[in-house]
């Protein structure tokens, strides 16, 4: 298909996508005489990737160099180099960049004769040094020769890299010119990509140093082993570096990290970033705010028109705008939804959609709208108009069109609709799913809104790339990673923090959970006798409980539980709740005068003033509590203001006995969870063979009693440093895994099980299990469904998780989670009992998740899918 074809249809290409496309098109430059390459004279092959010239001559204006067109050859060339580098620019952006950015040709034209500075790149993206030097607007600054392109592609890390660790698949296996005229430049090409090669040999050796990353709730620790030690990224004198980011600033280089990121929040909270962790694998955005910089908010009032697929995909999409956007529904849109709402694929999608219109229309929110098909060319569309479809399509259309406003957005993800738009991008623009989010968190040239939204997995990327830079600085570049997840992390759960570890920068990643990585790092995976260990990990954020066996140095899992909500934060609080208690009752002022920090408008204080005293409590506990580790004591005085524009010292005292007094509830709920995941294996306390204490809280020593008397005299593993045991298990690992000269016993066997059950959704929303809870891995099941009805065009498989141990049967159920579906379009004519749906789920010893949907009649012969598209599962 058409490489614009193909945008249209898949939308932003991923970092990988990118950089093959990049280079495949640095193979048909030359394919093109007049120096003129565009995506509509561009056919791609989408199975290998292969680009070609399609034989079309149709050479769209605004991928002209306009000094370059009438010149010879090399110009030529270089002109072809101004269009690669506008088709890179369109590659980053997903979709055409004068669609994207609501202009005619006429209007890029004048902004690429102008100044030239019309190119705006997207921060972090690995090709946008390249397209910023093929933009050049002096001609005599852009590449001129394949060789030097070639070159300024090999200047860039990233794509470098896919060079080194793919050794050019691509072009060996698929890179046959078309023309003759191509074969030096491609001689010219193996020639610098085995020098790449070459090059590599020459690295300094720490580059291939892999690391060990526990990303923790609250913490994180960067380990790595090497001549027999584990080494360490230490930042401020520590080696647990807190999950947080601060954003400070619109400037991404302003941001702050870890223990600076969590003192600065605690005067703007709403900028803070932390616990990201417990919100991977949820699609629902997080929202922070800037620092204020006293800066009015920018956001412009946008119109909206919204199509029928919108709602299908999200019935609940109108709740994404902002409250004073103007949303429209075509009447055509809410008819088709209400015909939706009948068929049994899409039935509940299109209830909910017109139930919440409904409340929209009651609040004035939202409006519909008639049709205007007078207003579009007759001779274009209307008379070609085949079926209701398109007879919709260019009802739709009209209705965006009436308004002849370019702020006003038509939502669709129909690419028959996309095409025919294009032809009026100067009157409206259009988004599909992926750019409508876009624009909802996207910074432009003007002041930046001061609201930033991410989920969990964004939040994840930042801070994994900010833990590869901290790395990078101590041993140089770093590409490998093993990044620990814990046990209870679903299939999308670790396919969201490896993908997250990849656009951090990491070129290859690997997951291990959490308990294995501390028995690992304490040498119990060594052949020997038999034994079951139960691993403790107390963290900052999160409590979890693992039971598994090892023999002969195999790992099985038999049972997990835990308590994702507690961790060494709520000791911290416990001791902030007896400090503000304590103020309030008046026992540390004098004369016992009492002061309220439990509430902001109650203490009478600035807002500012408030959010002072909150940072300096925190800073004070977080102390205390750290140093009754060791002491038996502690007194802090600490500097609050007690009244408006004046501080006062405040002291505060607590010992050992009082501090383990205050934290019994909270060290009974991690106790009860012990005994729960106990009695899912089947075991008794006189089952487990030794206790292995992970996490900083284990280090609190009432902890480690407590978790000793109850064990009695099992052997209680703790003599190692808890908080950082399992990013040196991970380190291990990576040791294991890419060092070709490691030392370390490399027989380790991890044989994980499925942690819930995993099925599909059936007629009446109905869950039908494929994989049940406790299978090991890796797994392949498959199950054989049918046809709901005779001639269905579409077939939309729907995937969920359900929880271990539960028994619900319908998959709306609140123990039932969606997890992404496979939806085939356009099937031809078939009877509903005449086909077989093959339904494939596949599952790696990383717990990543694949789902495959095959058909065939019933002689076993396949059926032709004509369009598949698969989201959100961790494929």
């Amino acid at each position: 298909m058409r490489l614009s074809d193909w945008l249209l249809k898949n939308g932003d290409c991923d970092d990988e996508q990118r950089i093959i496309l990049a280079l495949r098109l640095t193979q048909v430059l030359n394919q093109f005489p007049d120096g003129h390459v565009n995506l509509e004279r561009l056919e791609l092959d989408e199975h290998s990737f292969e680009l070609k010239p399609n034989g079309d001559l149709k050479m769209l204006d605004e991928y002209s160099a306009p000094e370059l067109l009438s010149n010879d050859q090399p110009a030529s060339f270089a002109s072809a180099v101004f269009s690669y580098g506008t088709i890179l620019d369109e590659l980053l952006r997903g979709s055409s960049y004068c669609v994207f950015q609501g202009w005619d040709a006429t209007t890029f034209l004048d902004q690429v004769n102008g100044s030239g500075d019309w190119f705006i790149p997207f921060e972090d993206d690995p090709l946008e040094d390249i397209v910023t030097a093929c933009l050049q607007s002096d001609p005599a600054a852009r590449p001129q020769s394949l060789e030097e392109l070639i070159a300024l592609l090999k200047s860039n890390d990233d794509v470098a890299n896919y060079l080194r660790d793919n050794k050019l698949p691509w072009f060996e296996q698929n890179a046959a010119p078309d023309v003759e005229q191509q074969s030096d430049q491609s001689d010219q090409f193996e020639q610098s990509a085995q020098q790449t090669e070459d090059d590599e040999e020459e690295e300094p050796t720490d580059a291939g140093i892999a690391i060990g990353i526990d990303l923790g709730t609250s913490n994180s620790t960067v380990a790595y082993y090497d001549s027999g030690k584990f080494h360490y990224t230490i930042v401020d004198q520590r080696r647990l570096i807190p999950s947080a980011i601060f954003f400070k600033e619109h400037d991404k280089n302003s941001w702050l990290y870890g223990t600076r990121a969590l003192r600065r929040g605690k005067l703007y909270p709403d900028s803070l970033c932390t616990h990201f962790k417990r919100h991977i694998g949820e699609n629902t955005p997080l929202e922070f705010r800037y620092e204020p910089q006293g800066k009015a908010s920018t956001n412009q009032t946008r119109r909206y028109v919204v199509d029928t697929n919108f709602f299908v995909d999200d019935p609940f999409i109108i709740e994404n705008m902002k409250p004073d956007d103007r949303i429209i529904i075509p009447k055509v849109v809410y008819q088709e939804l209400e015909r939706r709402s009948n068929s049994p694929d899409t039935a509940d999608a299109a209830s909910a959609a017109i139930d919440s219109i409904e409340k929209f229309l009651e609040q004035g929110r939202i409006e519909l709208a008639d049709s205007k098909v007078e207003l579009l060319p007759t001779e274009l569309f209307t008379s070609n108009d085949r079926n209701n479809n398109d007879r919709n399509d260019s009802k739709i259309l009209s209705v965006a069109l009436s308004y002849d406003d370019p702020q006003t957005i038509l939502l669709s993800n129909d690419n028959g609709i996309a095409q025919k738009a294009t032809w009026f991008s100067h009157k409206f623009q259009i988004q599909n799913r992926k750019e409508f989010d876009f624009y909802l968190n996207a910074q432009d040239n003007s002041p930046a809104p001061d609201m930033l939204s991410l989920t969990g997995k964004d939040c994840a990327v930042i801070f994994l790339k900010h833990l590869r830079d901290l790395v990078t600085k101590d041993i140089g570049y770093v590409s490998k990673a093993v990044i620990t997840v814990p046990e209870g992390f679903s299939a999308i759960q670790r396919n969201e923090i490896k993908q997250a570890g990849f656009e951090a920068g990491f070129s290859e990643i690997e997951l291990h959970s959490e308990p294995k990585a501390a028995a690992v790092a304490y040498g119990l995976d060594q052949r020997g006798d038999k034994k079951t260990l139960l691993i403790y990990d107390f963290g900052g954020g999160t409590f979890d409980v693992t039971i598994f066996s090892i023999d002969d140095g195999e790992f099985k899992v038999l049972a997990h539980g835990g308590d994702p909500k507690l961790g060494g934060e709520d000791f911290t609080q416990a001791i902030i709740d007896d400090f503000k208690e304590k103020l309030l009752d008046g026992e540390l002022l004098p004369n016992e005068q009492s002061f309220d920090m439990t509430d902001e408008e109650a203490s009478g204080l600035s807002h500012d003033e408030f959010a002072k005293n909150e940072q300096r409590i925190w800073e004070a506990c977080e102390d205390i509590k750290c140093r009754l580790s060791t002491s038996e004591d502690e007194k802090k005085s600490i500097q609050l203001y007690l009244r408006p524009g004046e501080r006062q010292e405040v002291e505060y005292e607590l010992s050992r006995d009082e501090f383990k007094e205050i934290t019994t509830e909270l060290r009974g709920r991690a106790q009860k969870e012990v005994d729960k995941t106990l009695n899912q294996a089947g075991l008794k306390i006189e089952d487990i063979d030794a206790v292995i204490m992970a996490g900083g809280t284990s280090t609190i020593p009432f902890v480690a009693q407590s978790v000793k008397r109850h064990f009695g005299d099992k052997h209680l593993f703790a003599d190692r440093d808890p908080a950082t045991l399992i990013a040196e298990g991970a380190a291990l690992f990576a040791d294991i895994k890419w060092n070709e000269n490691s030392t370390i016993d490399k027989q380790i066997k991890v044989f994980d099980n499925t942690l819930s059950d995993l099925g599909v959704s059936l007629r009446g929303r109905k869950f039908d299990c494929v994989v049940p809870t406790g299978e090991a891995l890796p797994l392949e099941r498959e199950k054989i469904y049918s046809l709901v009805q005779d001639d269905q065009q579409e077939l939309n498989i729907e995937c969920y998780e359900r929880d271990a141990g539960s028994k619900s049967l319908r998959t709306i159920d609140e123990d039932v989670n969606y997890i992404g579906r496979v939806l085939i379009s356009n099937l031809p004519p078939l009877k509903r009992n005449a086909v077989d749906v093959i339904v494939t789920f596949r599952l790696t010893k990383e717990y990543e998740l694949q789902v495959d949907v095959n058909l065939k009649d019933k002689q076993g012969r396949a059926i032709e899918q004509t369009s598949v598209k698969i989201e959100t599962l961790g494929v």
